[in-house]
């Protein structure tokens, strides 16, 4: 299965530091998915240890973007190691 980058899909190896850029930008759209262990070629590395990237993630938003953006989207583990940021339906534009 071929994955590709679209305008609300995104792929990011690793936690880079524009990330909070890129949940910006979704909540300011329609929303999207922001897959981390994929690279944007859409290689799939997945994430060595799942729980503290999820924690990892949540403290970069939690500390660097304000107004909080915490209870805007969820984490969710798919295809395997791979996460994805979902924007809640409620706060779509």
């Amino acid at each position: 299965m071929q994955l590709n980058e679209t305008e609300n899909i995104e792929f990011k190896r690793r936690i880079t530091e524009d990330i909070e850029r890129t949940v910006i930008g979704f909540l300011n759209t329609s929303g999207g998915e922001l897959h981390i262990g994929i690279d944007p070629d859409g290689s799939v590395y997945g994430v060595d240890n799942y729980d503290e990237e999820v924690r990892k993630f949540t403290d970069r938003v939690r500390n660097n973007i304000s107004p909080s953006a915490l209870g805007l989207f969820s984490v969710s583990s798919r295809m395997g190691n791979n996460y994805q940021i979902n924007k809640h339906r409620e706060h779509l534009h």
